[in-house]
């Protein structure tokens, strides 16, 4: 993955218009879910798909962040994902384990960095288990989160 450092400044330097295309952009989306997902046996969406418009030859983090999992008797573990799409048909980019049990509540991260062309882009953050049930439990102080940044130019 190419990535474009920026220079060192010094007073009396003429700061470029590249260099400042550089620096990176922040928080391009978010979306938050603060109620349980609810008992899932399949693959669900459980943060509905954000959208931003994704320039060519820059660098994103995609984050997906559960706070904890519940499983059921008979729950292995949860898969969670993020896809490129706005269901659970979507293109996977990145996919994550939660080891949630009906013994032992579990919290989950995924993240994935690259780029994308250049145009509107639908993110969706998925989870279900391999056997068994799941329940995602967020709430106001402990959300469940989508976000895409701009880390910067490529």
């Amino acid at each position: 993955m190419a990535i474009t450092n920026n220079t060192d400044f010094s007073a009396g330097a003429i700061l470029t218009a590249q260099q400042q295309n550089n620096f990176p952009r922040g928080i391009m989306a978010l979306r938050t879910r603060t109620s349980n997902s609810g008992i899932l046996s399949v693959e669900t969406v459980t943060i509905a798909a954000i959208t931003f418009t994704a320039v060519a030859n820059r660098n994103y983090r995609i984050t997906y962040y559960e706070p904890q999992g519940v499983g059921a008797v008979g729950t292995t573990y949860s898969d969670v994902a993020i896809k490129n799409g706005t269901t659970t048909a979507g293109t996977l980019i990145s996919l994550g384990v939660n080891n949630a049990t009906n013994t032992a509540r579990s919290s989950s991260i995924v993240q994935w960095v690259g780029t994308f062309s250049a145009g509107a882009q639908n993110i969706v953050a998925t989870g279900g288990p391999v056997a068994g049930t799941i329940n995602f439990t967020a709430g106001a102080t402990f959300p469940a989160f989508l976000m895409v940044e701009d880390l910067g130019t490529a």
